[in-house]
């Protein structure tokens, strides 16, 4: 049974993206709320938010060896949750998503996304394809032979990153993903 989405006002689902953002934009080095409301849809399904998390030097062990690193990010939203702040939203399947590459949550009982970008993910193509719509993102990143009408001969979209003939396009913005396919840059409100 699929999730029936509810839909809330710009307004309300924008008020609601800020707040998210608010609580977990001192654990990232950059954040983005993106999707419907980034293109000013009247009314929304969701909440996306895309980020870079902050990292840390998670110490020496007893021992003194490393033990890692700590992305704060997910620590946070973890927090968040075990507190009730947000909920676990899972899948058709009933599988919970709250990794370091997806997190599929519930914010006062609104649909919450969040989309870390961690490398070799490329912060401006995730903004980019979180933002959509999934009509401009078909024409986007599909290959020609697939219905899209974007990539040139020998680019693809993998890991969220752009590739060119197997070599990686930094697009640490969205206008240099625009930039690289030989188009300029388009608002949010007009990719449908």
């Amino acid at each position: 049974m699929s999730e029936q989405k509810e839909r809330l006002p710009l307004a309300i689902a924008r008020q609601y993206a800020e707040e998210a953002y608010g609580l977990i934009c001192a654990s990232c080095v950059r954040i983005d709320i993106a999707g419907s409301i980034r293109r000013k849809k009247a009314d929304c399904g969701d909440i996306e938010i895309v980020c870079a998390p902050k990292f840390e030097d998670a110490g020496l062990s007893l021992f003194g060896e490393a033990t890692g690193v700590t992305n704060l990010q997910l620590a946070r939203v973890q927090h968040l949750i075990s507190e009730g702040t947000f909920d676990h939203r899972p899948d058709k399947n009933g599988v919970n998503c709250c990794g370091a590459g997806c997190q599929r949550l519930r914010y006062k009982g609104f649909a919450l996304d969040i989309f870390p970008v961690i490398p070799p993910s490329q912060y401006g193509m995730i903004l980019l394809i979180r933002t959509g719509s999934g009509d401009f993102n078909k024409r986007f990143v599909l290959q020609k032979a697939a219905g899209g009408q974007i990539l040139q001969t020998g680019m693809r979209i993998e890991g969220g990153a752009l590739l060119s003939f197997g070599k990686m396009i930094e697009t640490p913005e969205e206008a240099d993903v625009f930039k690289a396919v030989g188009l300029d840059w388009i608002a949010p409100e007009d990719r449908k």
